[in-house]
């Protein structure tokens, strides 16, 4: 029997409200095994249908797409997103309120399937129900909506949750697919071994031949658990982090991109990522971000009853003077009224000569009911860093209130850091502070030709003091204009006052060094941005104005270059010029990066680095193929170049050919 469609989608962008332009229709059927999507996309022209993209994780901005999630257990604090263009793309991503925005490193076992037609485009969706986590009730109800972005007129237009304080992120607004019954999670293994043979050749030493196999085992304990299992975990695949100059005294964060730390990430996020108890990048890489060998791990993530659950534990191997050392963590979300929750964490870092130990609460209360139809977030952490002989200053705590909506959107925190608060598992980027945030942004819609909605930020302001009453940052910003067009592109102004206090002289680049003392200035910046269904996609930004005691000019650009939907060319350039009493210096970036896409399975990419910082060239090089849904191929190639004093010279060149193959029992 024919499954009823589910149609009649509205816009959410540009008109809201008014019913889409064309129509479309989502029919869902499933078996013992998968649940299966079948998306009809009617369109008048499909001679105007976008379709530049090809490659697996896209995001298809320049696209036409079309995108669902799934919420299994209608719990609205976590999902899935799957979405796909008329080239049949496969994009995935992790939902989480918490984050408030998708988590696009998760990678699940999916296909897609998808062709133009005389009518529109059409596409078919298989999600095997290993994918998903859900309850083990015999009728199941799961939230879910569908989105589809016609790309010539910018046209937003969902099932449900299309109104401009929701959109498809919203869970609780979800629609309901109901009639699953007798749907269970299969009990069999994945067993995914991997075997890597490579060459490295550093300059003055020997070339070092290596082969390396591991095995990952992931295994569902329950239809809401499932327990991973890693051996000889090698990560040699994984992009390169993008190197950054810092002109600031603090650490930058680096998102995790390892596949093995993102299944089930949602559920060890913390209320605050700038000082989380746990950052998975602590385990198996360096400060410097090189890699440690991990001998093996264990991590079991899910649901047991109406909490979240997630453990993880990690060894590392001795090396280069760094003890084996072993990495644990445990985290439980306790689910409470329709959105928000309480939770806890502990962490603890051990090797033969010394253990850490942090732990942790959070809690948020969130709703979209608020004032109605408004969203409200207000949420809170404490967390205590556990050190040998400190016993003063390792807390730390905070309080945000958040209200984010279409045309008003406030934001109001206070953050507490004592000053030896080190979360050894844990990120910090600053401690021994207490702030004040508060930022109002005003967008109103006015109706006028080609315009999206101005973008006006009458409050912006960052208030900083020692754990005394010192004052030691304060930054006051106004946004005087900005608009975003229909088009997509964006043009805004800021306005800035600055003032640093700083207590211990700091190297800001190379031997140029701030002293000790009070600074104040201010400066101004523009941001522009271009829709990305252009042929050429721009975004620059420039900055202008006084640095501590001097000037400081700035400009930052990206070039992307759409030539087809198998060939695009990105170039991005960072140039900082800048005056102070101690020095004067000017820093430059350059990266560029070639993309050929084959096809859905078969993509291949260069990048290529420079920065006046380092003088060295990295050329990263990478082929991937998808022999399978869930069974990879690569090829990967590096290269680094010292280019101090315009010598050119081979530092080191590492070229890896590794497979992963997915094996079920």
């Amino acid at each position: 029997e024919a499954s009823a469609p589910a149609d009649g989608f509205i816009q959410r962008e540009l008109l809201e409200g008014a019913p889409s332009t064309e129509r479309t229709e989502v029919r869902i059927l499933y078996d013992e095994h998968a649940l299966y999507i079948g998306v009809k996309c009617l369109d008048s022209e499909p001679e105007g249908i976008v379709r530049k993209d090809l490659k697996r994780d896209s995001e298809m901005g320049s696209d036409d797409t079309f995108a669902m999630v799934i919420d299994p257990f209608r719990g609205f604090r976590s999902g899935y997103l799957f979405m796909t263009n008329p080239n049949g793309v496969r994009y995935d991503a992790l939902l989480s309120t918490g984050s408030g925005n998708p988590n696009p490193d998760w990678s699940g076992i999916w296909d897609v399937a998808a062709r133009l037609t005389d009518y529109g485009w059409c596409a078919e969706i298989e999600i095997p129900f290993k994918t998903l986590r859900f309850s083990a009730a015999e009728e199941q109800e799961w939230g879910i909506n569908f989105r589809r972005i016609i790309r010539r007129r910018n046209e937003e237009a969902l099932w449900t949750s299309w109104g401009r304080n929701d959109g498809l992120f919203q869970l609780s607004r979800c629609g309901i697919l109901t009639g699953l019954s007798g749907v269970q999670r299969s009990r069999q293994i994945d067993f995914k071994p991997f075997a890597l043979g490579g060459l490295e050749k550093t300059a003055g030493e020997k070339a070092d031949e290596s082969i390396k196999y591991g095995l990952d085992l992931k295994y569902p304990l329950t239809p809401q658990l499932t327990l991973d299992l890693t051996t000889f975990t090698d990560f040699a695949q994984v992009e390169s982090d993008r190197e950054q100059i810092n002109l600031t005294r603090f650490d930058p964060y680096y998102p995790e991109k390892r596949e093995f730390f993102l299944e089930g990430s949602e559920i060890f996020e913390f209320a605050s990522k700038v000082s989380t108890p746990f950052y998975s990048r602590r385990i198996g890489l360096t400060e410097s971000r090189e890699q440690v060998p991990i001998l093996g791990g264990a991590k079991l993530v899910g649901k047991a009853g109406n909490n979240d659950l997630g453990v993880i534990t990690m060894q590392t191997d001795e090396q280069g003077g760094v003890p084996s050392t072993n990495y644990s963590a445990v985290r439980m979300k306790r689910n409470v009224l329709a959105k928000s929750y309480i939770g806890f964490i502990a962490t603890n870092v051990a090797d033969h000569k010394h253990s850490s130990q942090t732990w942790g609460v959070d809690a948020a209360y969130r709703t979209d009911r608020f004032l109605g139809s408004r969203n409200l977030d207000i949420n809170f952490y404490f967390a205590e860093a556990l050190l040998p002989d400190v016993e003063n200053g390792n807390r730390a705590w905070r309080f945000q209130l958040d209200y984010p909506n279409d045309q008003n959107d406030f934001m109001f925190l206070h953050h507490v850091i004592g000053s030896n608060y080190e979360p050894e598992m844990g990120f910090v980027n600053r401690t021994g502070y207490r702030k004040t945030e508060a930022r109002y942004i005003f967008s109103p819609r006015p109706g006028l030709a080609h315009t999206k909605k101005l973008l006006f930020r009458p409050l912006d302001l960052l208030y900083m003091t020692d754990p005394g009453t010192r004052l030691i940052s304060r930054e006051i910003e106004f946004r005087p204009f900005g608009i975003e067009l229909n088009s997509g592109d964006t043009l805004e102004f800021i306005v800035g006052d600055y003032y640093e206090y700083i207590g211990d002289r700091f190297r800001i680049y190379r031997d140029v060094t701030i002293p000790r003392g009070v600074y104040t200035w201010r400066s101004g910046r523009f941001d522009l941005v271009t829709s990305e269904r252009r042929p050429i996609a721009l975004d620059i930004s420039g900055r202008h104005g006084d640095f501590y005691n001097g000037k400081r000019s700035s400009l930052d650009a990206e070039w992307l270059f759409k030539v087809s939907r198998y060939y695009s060319f990105s170039l991005d350039a960072a140039y900082n010029r800048i005056r102070i009493d101690e020095g004067s210096f000017e820093t430059r970036d350059y990266g560029g990066r070639l993309v050929v896409d084959f096809s859905t399975r078969v993509n291949s990419s260069a990048f290529v680095q420079w920065n006046s910082e380092t003088k060295q060239v990295n050329l990263n090089f990478r082929l991937h193929y998808i022999p399978q849904v869930g069974s990879d191929v690569y090829l990967v190639y590096n290269q680094l170049w010292d280019d101090a004093e315009d010598r050119f010279r081979s530092l080191s060149s590492t070229g890896i050919f590794k497979i992963t193959y997915l094996v079920k029992f």
